[in-house]
C-alpha cells in the first residue's frame, strides 16, 4: 500500500509540476507560429503581451473615432459597420483581431502558407528576451525565407510577444495611406 501511495503521490507531483512548468521563450515562439498556421494570422493576440495590445489600439483607434463616416473603413477592418464608441468599447485583442483579419484573408486567398519554422537561438536583454528564428512562407510559385526576431516579455509566468517592427510600420502606412485619400 505504501509503495502504491508513492507511485500515486509520484505521478501527481509529476503531473501537476508539468502543468505548472513554465514555457520557454523559445516553445512560445514555436508555438505563435504553430498557431498561426493552424488558426491564422487573427489569433495572434492571443500570443502578445495586453500593454502591447492596448498600445496596437491606441495606434489605430483615431482612424476611427476622428470624426466623419467610418462605416467603409469599419467594414473594411472588422467586416461589419461598427460605430466609433462601439470600436473604442472593443477589447484591445478583438480589435488586433479584426484588424488582421483582413490580412489574414489576403493570405489566404493568394493561399500563402506558414511553412516551417526554426529557432536559431536567442539573446537576453534585461527581462527582454529576444528570440531568433527562421521561417519559410510561401505558396505553388514562391517560397520566402526570413531570419525574424520576435522579442518578449514576462507576463505573469507567461511569456508575452512585443510588436513586431513591420507591424508599427503598417500602422504607418495605413494612416498615411487613409490620410491621402481622405484629403
Amino acid at each position: 500500500m505504501t509503495k502504491f501511495l508513492a507511485i500515486v503521490l509520484s505521478t501527481f507531483s509529476l503531473l501537476f509540476g508539468a502543468a505548472q512548468a513554465q514555457e520557454t521563450p523559445e516553445q512560445v515562439a514555436t508555438t505563435y507560429f504553430e498557431t498561426l498556421k493552424s488558426d491564422g494570422i487573427e489569433a495572434a493576440p492571443r500570443f502578445i503581451h495586453p500593454k502591447e495590445l492596448e498600445r496596437f489600439k491606441s495606434m489605430l483607434l483615431p482612424l476611427f473615432t476622428a470624426g466623419g463616416s467610418t462605416d467603409n473603413l469599419s467594414t473594411l477592418f472588422f467586416g461589419e459597420k461598427k460605430t466609433p464608441e462601439e470600436i473604442s468599447a472593443m477589447a484591445p485583442s478583438d480589435f488586433m483581431s479584426g484588424f488582421l483579419s483582413l490580412a489574414g484573408a489576403q493570405l489566404k486567398s493568394s493561399n500563402i502558407n506558414l511553412d516551417k519554422i526554426t529557432v536559431i537561438g536567442k539573446i537576453n536583454e534585461g527581462e527582454t528576451v529576444h528570440v531568433l528564428i527562421r521561417s519559410s512562407t510561401g505558396n505553388d510559385t514562391f517560397k520566402l525565407t526570413k531570419v525574424e526576431v520576435i522579442s518578449m516579455i514576462p507576463d505573469g509566468n507567461n511569456w508575452k510577444l512585443l510588436l513586431f517592427g513591420e507591424m508599427e510600420e503598417m500602422v504607418q502606412v495605413i494612416k498615411s495611406q487613409l490620410q491621402k485619400t481622405g484629403e
